[in-house]
């Protein structure tokens, strides 16, 4: 499209009366030779810009620069559009960096004015007036001068279409009435007409094999990696537009690949050490920058960029998920980490793995009541990461959606330096400030699997190392020989009940089940029992599947045991289960109905749920979840205390407004 356009303007150009118009100076006679102008004089400007070590002057970067310094020494209006990685926000804050007026550090800009910048945080969240009140703060700001230009940042403006408030119906008026101001949207995604036609709109393009070529030159100063570069660069070309969801992938594995091979290649020369790329550094770093995916599909990325290379796969072996995740939280240097789990499983296996320690973590947990997020409750909980952030730990954050806009800059590592001290830029609407931050700090994430193939934003994504983190991933021989039995019974459970229409099966016979149910139970029975209490390992696998088979019989629904019972005798049901299933759940269980399931957890009578009490009990207390097919429109609890002698409160989940009054419901009953 740009060739296309670049053509059309040469043939314009080419009937004008030049004479006329005082032009003939300004050769444009083809499409060549004004590529060549406008690269050119990019260059002039561009050139005098200081950049940071490690960021390399790609066609994206200088593009970009050229036209924001255009843009904002004229108060022209500019959005730029483009994928995430291809160096918007990296402009505006190399911009910043060098325009100071006549204390900026090249002399080429000492004559220009210095340019204040006021940056607003668009979100989901975002409203009218909080966009109106940025722009007033920028007016309140303007100093009368020409000494110094006043600049309104919208960044990731495009979120701001996704707020129901429609906060961008404001823009129209302020484009139109900037006062002075200069005004810079960035966005990953282009906006409506209406208001992109109020300003320049710069377009950036994916790249291509050259560009990343090109960029990869610039990021790294070893010979030995070099010659690699084009074949790295050819095989992310080819992962990235073969993806499966658009965007799961962006730019920034590129440019965090080609770090961490050059990091590698480094420490191996300083160790006295060839500093040459081996099968088993790519297959790290591919297995760290391009996690997160089926396993079918990490295969074919890993195939492919070993093809690329030439480099033999069969001899390579991979990490487990486990050490992966132990070196990225190691590194003060690495990405923050994204775990993709399902039903929260990451969270506790992160703790229970070791992997974490509870002396040296903090879990934030978002929430979705209506109050949850606000602007008060996004206030509280960015003012309690502020603190966090101090301190050499790892912040684990679990559904706090609301807050990822707000720490864009922190999860982009867009950290600056003033006296050893690393800061960092923390927005929430139309205020921002740079707060420290210690270089031990990290942040994971832990989403549901789900929500990052399907709902998560590509611009969230691509900030982050990503790892599917599930059960299986910390299973040893041990669980797998149990889950095989488990899934084999199973397999005969659900097979008995609808054969035609296995899926279906499954939700008749658990409500609520989900694929790490078994792999769940299996942990819990493997971690809870001691083996010496078995004579042999055979003698504990039969045990601990004797036990599993048990758990999941009182599980199931009544109707699916009644499905059994029509279709299959005792004998029946002896020989492909290995036991009387039926006898079981209804003689040998003793949670026939909820009193019963409290006092049998509480009191641990024989053959009980509760005679094993870390089925359902740890030193965090009771984790017992009851799934009903309708509401429940009575009052339960004084009958269950009346019942069951325990002293019970009762709490509707949906009359609380905060996760803040669950926190002290429970705290006010265990405390009280």
């Amino acid at each position: 499209d740009r060739a296309r356009y670049t053509a059309r303007v040469c043939d314009i150009w080419a009937g004008l009366d030049h004479e006329a118009l005082d032009t003939a100076w300004l050769a444009m006679g083809s499409a060549e030779g004004l590529m060549s102008l406008l690269e050119e004089t990019q260059d002039r400007f561009v050139s005098q810009m200081q950049l940071d070590a490690g960021i390399a002057l790609n066609e994206a970067l200088r593009e970009n620069l050229f036209m924001l310094l255009v843009s904002i020494m004229n108060q022209i209006p500019i959005l730029i559009v483009g994928k995430p990685g291809c160096s918007k926000s990296l402009a505006m804050d190399v911009l910043k960096n060098n325009l100071k007026g006549a204390v900026s550090p090249n002399p080429f800009f000492k004559a220009m004015p210095a340019v204040e910048v006021f940056a607003y945080q668009c979100s989901p969240l975002s409203t009218p007036e909080a966009i109106q009140g940025a722009f007033a703060s920028a007016r309140g700001y303007q100093v009368g001068d020409d000494k110094t230009i006043i600049c309104v940042l919208l960044d990731e403006v495009g979120l701001a279409e996704e707020s129901p408030h429609l906060p961008l119906k404001v823009l129209h008026r302020e484009l139109e009435h900037l006062g002075g101001l200069a005004c810079v949207g960035i966005s990953n995604w282009a906006l409506d007409a209406a208001k992109m036609s109020r300003c320049v709109t710069l377009y950036r393009p994916p790249p291509r094999v050259e560009d990343l070529c090109a960029t990869a030159m610039g990021m790294v100063r070893n010979p030995n990696l070099q010659a690699y570069l084009r074949s790295l660069a050819h095989a992310f070309f080819r992962v990235y537009h073969q993806q499966r969801r658009t965007d799961f992938w962006g730019m920034r594995e590129f440019y965090s690949t080609v770090r961490v091979i050059s990091a590698e290649l480094e420490q191996r020369r300083r160790q006295g050490r060839e500093a040459v790329l081996e099968p088993g550094i790519l297959m790290k770093t591919v297995l760290r920058n391009f996690g997160g995916r089926p396993e079918e599909e990490l295969r074919q990325v890993i195939e492919l960029f070993f093809d690329a290379v030439g480099m033999g796969l069969a001899a390579t072996p991979r990490l487990p998920v486990r050490e992966l995740i132990s070196q990225n939280l190691e590194e003060p240097n690495a990405r923050h980490l994204m775990l993709l789990t399902v039903n929260n499983a990451a969270l506790r296996l992160l703790f229970e793995s070791g992997i974490v320690d509870h002396r040296r973590a903090e879990v934030l947990f978002g929430g979705t009541y209506p109050n949850d997020v606000s602007d008060v409750s996004v206030a509280m909980n960015l003012h309690r990461i502020k603190g966090f952030m101090q301190q050499p730990i790892s912040l684990v954050m679990v559904h706090c959606d609301s807050l990822y806009e707000s720490l864009y800059d922190l999860l982009n590592q867009h950290y600056m330096e003033h006296a050893g001290q690393r800061y960092v830029r923390i927005a929430h609407g139309s205020a921002s400030r740079q707060y420290p931050i210690h270089r031990l700090f990290r942040v994971v994430v832990v989403v549901e699997q789900h929500d990052a193939y399907y709902r998560l934003a590509p611009p969230l994504l691509n900030r982050f190392e990503k790892q599917v983190f599930l059960r299986k991933a910390l299973m040893t021989p041990a669980d797998e020989a149990l889950l095989g039995r488990v899934r084999r019974f199973w397999g005969a459970v659900v097979d008995c009940i609808d054969s035609a229409n296995p899926e279906a099966a499954r939700r008749r016979a658990i409500a609520g089940f989900h694929a790490e149910l078994l792999s769940s139970l299996v942990f819990t029975l493997e971690r809870g029992g001691g083996a010496a209490a078995y004579s042999s390992p055979e003698a504990r696998l039969e045990a601990l599947d004797g036990e599993a088979r048990r758990a999941l019989t009182w599980t199931l629904t009544t109707e699916a045991v009644c499905i059994i019972a029509s279709k299959l005798s005792s004998e029946e049901q002896e020989q492909r289960f290995g036991f009387d299933l039926v006898k079981e759940y209804f003689e040998g269980q003793q949670h026939s109905d909820l009193p019963a399931l409290l006092k049998a957890l509480m009191d641990g009578a024989p053959g009980a749920a509760g005679a094993d009490k870390s089925l359902w009990n740890d030193a965090a207390g009771a984790q017992v979840f009851g799934l009903t097919y309708s509401p429940i429109q009575s009052q339960l609890g004084p009958g269950l205390e009346r019942d069951t002698g325990a002293r019970m409160r009762e709490v509707a989940l949906h009359e609380l407004s905060s996760s803040a009054d669950i926190e002290k419901i429970v705290g006010d009953f265990y405390g009280g």
